[in-house]
Formats: structure tokens, C-alpha cells, sequence
């Protein structure tokens, strides 16, 4: 199981580095144009507010349309043909459309969203005004059942003879593809209606006491669990455009809802009362030390000093994306896929955090002027070093800086515990032992063994003579890829390379030789 789980990080790799390029695109965009740093400096010119523009709009089409590029990564990559890409595209296209045709007039606007520019006017009853319809947001849903369903029709109708037939065999997928996932599109329509209910429900009950520490623990665990469902949308937005997030009356009378549009209309009157921002102040240390300590953490596992010197420019350059954009969300999408009990323990560390900084109060908001969710950027550097100008801000922000530093150490030391004893998968269970004997015995046994190091989720072996690998068995064993490398193998095994690494080199050190 843990094979075919840590096989979903393989696919899941290009489509993440897309994400990652896009949030490099939008932080780009947002440093040059976001109101906010005008207290540090201006853009004057029209060309770089232009190329912003253009940065922010590219990045949020990629980040918005992850489960797309998942999509179609899944289905090239289960048939290896062209058609499924096809007919994934068009399926997706059918699935929102239906949707969108049979939505609901009892759901909230951000139940909705113009997903690949789909959308219609519709008119209203008794009126001579129209209205826009989007497609439902389903998030990874929707990604997950096209998916299944182009495979089904792509291996259901190979068998399916092609001749005397008026269509071509791709024709046949695709309209399979398209009909089928139109029918379960209307079925989603049909029953979404019923767990947005559910979930409002949920979301009432948080913001019936907002000055609850473990209230807002929890906002913080489901806001992580929904962003990684691509339904982030549906949560965030009531606590930071309506009237859950609180609420505020403006000098000029008007009544502002929500946390994020509280905080923005508060920082630009110069009236902040130190009560809006409880909903985005744990981004700060998240986006500027958890994720960075989960990054290094993770690197200095890696045992071979010219493989961790190639690792650790990846990782200085994604620790400076995630300071002055956010990687949270990729990070948490890789760690779900590579090492799914490290992900619960962040979430864990995440709901104490948020409910941690409620208890102190401490609260540092996020300066918006658009209701976007889903492309929004709270808690990056420029914004902290922004209202560091602002007086009454730097002792909330001095103590951040505080615990932000003890979460980096946190992090780091909840990524090597984990990988170094809890990487639950193939290896544990009773069979650990058995299970490192028998990858031993797949490369010639102990005695062929040089020296064995390890990465996040690779094995390396180093071997005397490599003709007695046996790539079949180490397949079998669990191995999602194996390599030859000049010395030896590389058999990525997911997150228990760490522990097999090191029980390796105890058996060597202790001078156990098994042989074939």
C-alpha cells in the first residue's frame, strides 16, 4: 500500500514544481504591486506594474488549476497515451459544466468559482436582470473522479474491437469520458448542496466563540486539511470576508465583516484596536520558520555530503520562495503523499499554534484589497517588515519572532525524529528486520555492501560488485524506482530510507556478513 501511495509523490513531482513556479510568479507580482510595502518603497514604472500584473495572473491560473495538472499528469502516466489526456480535458470541462447547469440558489457565492473560465448567464425569475453561474468548486474531488473515470473508459474499451467501428478509438474515450463524467458531475451537484450544509454548520460552530483558543486550534488543523483539498475557498471565506471573523464600525459609520477586510480597513485608518488578524498571524511563522525547519530538517538526512550539497541549493532556494511567498501548500501536499504521519504531526503542531497565539494575543493580520482565498499570501517577510514600521506593531512582532524561532527547531526536529524512527511503511510492522535482510540479500548481501546512505525518501548503496544486484527483488520489496548509480543503486523506497540506511551501516559496523 505504501508502494502505490509514495507512487502518487512520483506523479505528483512535476505538477508540484509547477505550483511551486507559480507561487514564485504571484509573490513576484505581489511585492511589486501590493499596496502594502508602499511604506518601503514605490514602483513607478508602468512596464514593471505591467510585468507584475502579468506574473500574478499567470501564477494564480497555475495555483488555482493544481488539480488539473494533476489530472492530467495521473491519466498520461497510468496509459501513456495521448487519448486519456484528451479525454481527462474534456471530462473535466463536462464534469464542471454539469455542475454548473443543476447548481443550487441555497449555497453561498464561494461555493463557486470560474474554474477554467467556465460559466453562463442565467436569468432571474420575475426579473429582467441575469446573473453569472460558475461551476462548483469540488477541489481534488473532481480531479479524482475524471480521473478514474478516463482510466475505466480508456482500459474498457482497448478490449473493445476497432474494426467495422465508424470512430476511432480515441473518439470512442473521449465521448465515453465526457458522458460519463457529466453523470457524475450531476450527481455531485445533486448531493454537494447537502455536505456544504454540513460544513456551515462546522464553520458556525468555530466562530461562535472567537476568543477560544481551542477553537481556533481547530480552525487551524481543518484550514490546513481543506487547502490541501483545494476547498479552501469554502472555509476560509466566511471567518475572512463575513461577518464569522468578526466585525468592526468604521469612524465614517460603516460596518466592516470578516477578519482579513477588519485588518486591512483598521492598518489603512490607523485604528488598529489589537483584535483582528487571529486568523492569519500563524502564517508568519509558518511561511517564515515552520516550513523552512520541515526543509532542513528533511536535508540533513541526506548522509552523502556531494548529494546534500546538490539538495541544499534546492533547498536555500525554496526556503527564500517561502519567505517571501508561501510554500506552505505544496509542502503539505508533498509531505501527504511522502510521509503521511509527519503530515498529521504538522497539522497537530499547526492547530497548537494557532491556538497558542490566541492564547497570548498575539495578532498580526493580512492587508488585502481583493476576496480571493485560494492565491491569497499571508505571513510572508515583506509584509512582517512592512508593519515593523508601524510602532504599536513591533512588540506582537518581536514576540512571532520569539516563538517563530523555537517552531524552526520544532519542525526541524519533528522531520528527523520522524524519518530517523517513525517512518511507518514497508519496513515496520514486525517485518523490519526480515525486510532490511532480504534488500541486503537483493544486492549481493551485507558483504557486497561498500557503505549505504539515505535521502528523504532514497536509498543509496555503494557496492563491491554490482552485476549481483537484483532489481526484480528490490522491485518487489517495495521499491518504487531503481537506478544503477556508478558505484551502486538508488532504490527510492519512500520515507524509510533513513532507517534502512542506518540499520545497514550498524550491521556493517558490527561486522555481520550475510551472504546470498
Amino acid at each position: 500500500m505504501q508502494k502505490i501511495w509514495h507512487s502518487f509523490y512520483e506523479l505528483l513531482k512535476t505538477p508540484l514544481e509547477i505550483m511551486v513556479v507559480g507561487y514564485v510568479f504571484l509573490g513576484i507580482g505581489n511585492l511589486l504591486v501590493n499596496p502594502v510595502f508602499s511604506i518601503l518603497y514605490t514602483v513607478h514604472s508602468g512596464w514593471l506594474t505591467t510585468a507584475a500584473m502579468i506574473l500574478s495572473r499567470t501564477g494564480s491560473f497555475l495555483i488555482v488549476n493544481f488539480p488539473l495538472l494533476f489530472l492530467i499528469r495521473l491519466v498520461s502516466r497510468r496509459s501513456s497515451s495521448y487519448t486519456t489526456v484528451l479525454a481527462a480535458i474534456g471530462g473535466y470541462a463536462a464534469f464542471l459544466s454539469a455542475t454548473m447547469v443543476l447548481h443550487s440558489n441555497s449555497l453561498p457565492a464561494s461555493a463557486y468559482s470560474s474554474i477554467l473560465g467556465i460559466s453562463m448567464s442565467q436569468s432571474v425569475k420575475y426579473s429582467s436582470q441575469t446573473v453569472t453561474v460558475y461551476p462548483l468548486q469540488t477541489g481534488v474531488f473532481a480531479m479524482a473522479i475524471v480521473a478514474a473515470v478516463t482510466i475505466f473508459c480508456f482500459r474498457h474499451t482497448k478490449n473493445v474491437p476497432e474494426q467495422g467501428s465508424h470512430f476511432s478509438f480515441s473518439s470512442v474515450v473521449f465521448v465515453k469520458t465526457v458522458l460519463l463524467s457529466a453523470l457524475c458531475g450531476i450527481v455531485i451537484a445533486l448531493v454537494w448542496p447537502y455536505l456544504v450544509a454540513v460544513l456551515n454548520r462546522g464553520i458556525s460552530f468555530l466562530a461562535s466563540d472567537t476568543s477560544s483558543s481551542v477553537m481556533l486550534g481547530f480552525y487551524g488543523v481543518l484550514d490546513r486539511i481543506f487547502g490541501v483539498l483545494n476547498l479552501g475557498t469554502l472555509f476560509r471565506t466566511p471567518f475572512w470576508y463575513s461577518t464569522q471573523g468578526g466585525s468592526w464600525v468604521s469612524a465614517a459609520g460603516t460596518t466592516i465583516t470578516g477578519d482579513a477586510s477588519v485588518w486591512t480597513a483598521q492598518y489603512s485608518a490607523g485604528a488598529l484596536n489589537g483584535m483582528a488578524g487571529r486568523y492569519f498571524t500563524p502564517y508568519y511563522i509558518l511561511n517564515i520558520f515552520a516550513v523552512p525547519g520541515l526543509l532542513w530538517g528533511t536535508l540533513s538526512l541526506t548522509t552523502d555530503r556531494t548529494i546534500r550539497r546538490r539538495q541544499a541549493l534546492t533547498v536555500f532556494l525554496l526556503t527564500i520562495v517561502s519567505l517571501f511567498s508561501g510554500i506552505l501548500l505544496p509542502a503539505e501536499i508533498a509531505l501527504l503523499f511522502v510521509a503521511p504521519l509527519l503530515f498529521v504531526i504538522h497539522l497537530g503542531l499547526t492547530g497548537i499554534l494557532f491556538a497558542l497565539l490566541q492564547g497570548l494575543q498575539i495578532y498580526l493580520g493580512y492587508y488585502t484589497t481583493s476576496s480571493l482565498t485560494m492565491v491569497a499570501m499571508p505571513g510572508t517577510l515583506m509584509e512582517l517588515l512592512a508593519y515593523l514600521q508601524t510602532e504599536s506593531l513591533r512588540s506582537s512582532i518581536l514576540k512571532l519572532v520569539l516563538i517563530g524561532a523555537v517552531c524552526f527547531l520544532v519542525w526541524f526536529a519533528a522531520s528527523r525524529l520522524y524519518f530517523r524512527y517513525l517512518a511507518l511503511d514497508l519496513f515496520k510492522g514486525g517485518r523490519a528486520k526480515e525486510l532490511i535482510l532480504e534488500t541486503e540479500r537483493a544486492v549481493g548481501g551485507l558483504s557486497n555492501i561498500v557503505r549505504a546512505d539515505s535521502s528523504f525518501d532514497t536509498l543509496y548503496i555503494s557496492l563491491y560488485d554490482q552485476s549481483m544486484i537484483d532489481t526484480e527483488r528490490l522491485i518487489r520489496l517495495g521499491g518504487v524506482r531503481v537506478l544503477e548509480t556508478p558505484d551502486g543503486v538508488a532504490v527510492t523506497c519512500g520515507p524509510v530510507s533513513t532507517m534502512a540506511a542506518r540499520s545497514i551501516r550498524n550491521g556493517i559496523r558490527s561486522g555481520v556478513r550475510d551472504t546470498m
